[in-house]
Order: C-alpha cells, then structure tokens, then sequence
C-alpha cells in the first residue's frame, strides 16, 4: 500500500508556561523544527490569545506543522503533517520535544491518502 503523507497527533503536558504563552518564541522553534524535518517553510500565520495561549501554524512544502497551547496547563497540541519521501516527521518531533521539554508525550500517527490497486 502506498500513502500520501503521514500525520502525527501530538500532545505535550507538563512545558513551561512562559515558553508557550510567548509566540516569538514559538515560531522559531517550529521553524528549526520544519528545517530539521528536512523542507522549508512556505508561510507562519500567528496569534496570542487574552490572556494567554498561542497557536502558530507553518505551511511547509509538503503540508504543515501547528502548534496551539494552553500555558495555563502547561499543555499543547501539535499537528506535524509531511507529504513526500524526503521529509522525516518525527525529526521535527525530535527537535519539539528537546525545545518544549514535556514531562509527558503522547502522538498518534495516520497514515493519509493511502491507496490500494482497488482506488488508485
């Protein structure tokens, strides 16, 4: 079976407050973070919400990384979607979890646009 891209849920508990309640510094983590999964950034879009909590999302070559926080919880949610052979998810994961430092990790990986020789 052949599939289009591969998509990892991710959930961090226990980050640092201050880290993920800053969205200057968000972007630039994910941003190495798309560079070490090995594509490039194609645009970020970024908010801070009142009074805390951020989302960032980085449209890359191949699909996109998100990030949304609750700094409050010392929690957040990432989506890190890859499309191609040349690019390695879990690189950028890699690359999150040295930077956020979760006490706690969990990912869900699915396999997107899988094709079969019934629907190819």
């Amino acid at each position: 079976m052949k599939n289009l891209g591969r998509h990892l849920l991710v959930e961090f508990y226990g980050c640092d407050f201050s880290l993920l309640d800053n969205v200057t510094k968000l972007r630039g983590i994910l941003t190495h973070a798309v560079i070490a999964a090995g594509t490039e950034v194609v645009d970020i879009v970024s908010h801070h919400f009142s009074p805390q909590g951020s989302v960032v999302v980085i449209i890359i070559e191949e699909s996109h990384l998100v990030i949304s926080t609750w700094p409050e919880h010392g929690y957040a949610a990432i989506d890190i979607f890859t499309c191609g052979e040349g690019t390695n998810p879990e690189k950028a994961l890699d690359f999150l979890i040295d930077n956020l430092k979760p006490t706690k990790t969990t990912i869900m990986e699915i396999r997107r646009g899988i094709f079969t020789s019934k629907n190819s």
